[in-house]
């Protein structure tokens, strides 16, 4: 296989936040967990734990996306 061919695996963070060990095991369904990200704010996309990607969540069909709005350093290597 060409090495361009590689499959890699990407992963999108949704957001962050910090909790307490208690608030963690006070969580249930039905449960709020407030992001350190606000709505509309890009998501990034992650290769290899760095961000390489930035982008908007985007619905196809019955599925999530992500349209691309930026490209982060570009010219490091994955």
């Amino acid at each position: 296989m060409p090495f361009i061919e590689t499959p890699l695996q990407l992963e999108i963070q949704l957001g962050q936040t910090r909790m307490t060990i208690r608030d963690l095991l006070e969580l249930e369904p039905g449960s709020l967990v407030e992001l350190k990200k606000s709505a509309g704010e890009p998501m990034d996309v992650l290769c290899k734990e760095r961000v390489i990607i930035r982008g908007e969540v985007t619905v196809l069909e019955d599925s999530l996306g992500l349209r691309v709005t930026e490209i982060v350093n570009s010219d490091r290597k994955v």
